[in-house]
């Protein structure tokens, strides 16, 4: 199906284990979801998958209550380029200066370094009011849907009605097309989800203007794995195997320390026998 050709092209079993061994080993691993156009048709696009090195740098809506994050309004993605990736990639864009770190706050300072400016990618989701539909065929319509269906409508309604005013064309037999007008049986108001996209630095919007660009799909296109979660008074804990397993090896590492120093520092005794024994094995000692 759909989803087993997504994950082929994306080669997911490697994806997957990367961030999962992430997740194991940091408590966090993450992927996220795009879109690109098709190498054999450039005006058609495809859905395929992308691993993300720093699942850190991944910010989801904290008050989203679904484990996977479905019910997220909101997500940030950061990635930090250099500034000549980040020139060629944005060549009409402000890029920072030096002078940005003063008298803008150590904040700006996460942003830009120097030698590396960070661009974060902003998802929202949002919801507009639509009035849809229900025809009389059971396909559900929105406006613009059903302006079209009119549209087909009508101009097969003015060729047929043309045909019958045409003296030397013979009436068609089979006017019952003139009956199917698609009129709703029930109409109804409803919230569709709306998702925005922009791209941003600490001082510009790069991509989507002020109200960003539309994407496809309802949820944030952001994956976020989460190993061991412990909620400690309101507050959630996430932990991997390394967290819990500190101490002992804090422990099994200053025994294997004490061990090696106690070896290190007992005095070598020397070795003690009678010229008989050393006899032949003189160069040795």
């Amino acid at each position: 199906g759909i989803i087993h050709d997504i994950e082929y092209a994306s080669n997911s079993k490697g994806l997957y284990g990367y961030a999962g061994k992430q997740m194991v080993s940091c408590g966090y691993g993450a992927w996220r979801i795009l879109t690109r156009y098709t190498e054999d048709n450039p005006f058609l696009q495809e859905a395929y998958l992308e691993a993300v090195r720093n699942p850190f740098l991944m910010y989801l809506d904290p008050s989203a209550k679904d484990q996977n994050y479905a019910d997220a309004k909101w997500g940030f993605l950061l990635e930090k380029m250099s500034m000549d990736d980040f020139k060629e990639e944005y060549p009409k864009a402000k890029y920072a200066s030096d002078g940005m770190n003063v008298g803008r706050g150590v904040a700006d300072e996460l942003w830009y370094n120097g030698e590396n400016i960070t661009v974060a990618e902003y998802f929202e989701r949002t919801f507009e009011t639509k009035q849809m539909h229900l025809m009389a065929d059971g396909k559900v319509v929105d406006d613009e849907e059903l302006d079209v269906l009119m549209a087909k409508w009508k101009g097969k309604k003015d060729d047929l009605l043309k045909n019958v005013e045409d003296i030397d064309t013979p009436p068609p037999t089979d006017l019952s097309a003139l009956n199917d007008e698609p009129k709703p049986i029930d109409s109804k108001e409803t919230e569709v989800t709306v998702m925005k996209h922009w791209v941003l630095t600490s001082f510009e919007i790069l991509e989507g203007k002020e109200d960003g660009d539309t994407f496809p799909g309802k949820f944030i296109p952001l994956i976020l794995l989460k190993g061991k979660e412990l909620n400690i008074e309101g507050k959630n804990i996430v932990t991997g195997v390394i967290r819990n397993g500190k101490d002992s090896q804090r422990l099994a590492n200053f025994w294997h320390t004490t061990a090696a120093e106690v070896i290190a520092m007992t005095p070598k005794a020397q070795w003690v026998g009678t010229p008989k024994q050393f006899e032949h094995f003189e160069n040795d000692y």
